[in-house]
């Protein structure tokens, strides 16, 4: 779960102007499990217009997420995952492509 160009530079200056953040450095956030990453990247693309949920769908058996930013809804219900983990990343890694291509 890595952000990379635009996003990840956007992620970086947001991330050092957190006043209160549990890590020191961005170097030592990165190095933290995915689950503690996920509240801050959201908390990330919240700030710059880009809003996800990860939940489970109708069918009640899979994960299923939506970003929705100002510019595109994208609804990820053909995407079937199994567990919360593989939404959430799949998740982050189509809020990375939706920054960088702005």
């Amino acid at each position: 779960m890595e952000l990379t160009g635009k996003a990840k530079e956007q992620f970086e200056e947001y991330f050092y102007s957190l006043k209160d953040r549990y890590f020191n450095s961005v170097e030592m956030f990165y190095k933290a499990s995915d689950s503690m990453k996920w509240g801050v990247y959201v908390d990330f693309f919240d700030s710059v217009g880009v809003y996800i949920e990860v939940g489970k769908g109708f069918d009640i058996q899979n994960y299923h997420f939506v970003i929705d930013d100002t510019i595109i809804y994208h609804e990820c219900d053909l995407y079937k995952y199994d567990t919360r983990q593989e939404a959430r990343t799949a998740a982050i890694e189509k809020a990375n492509e939706i920054v960088n291509k702005r």
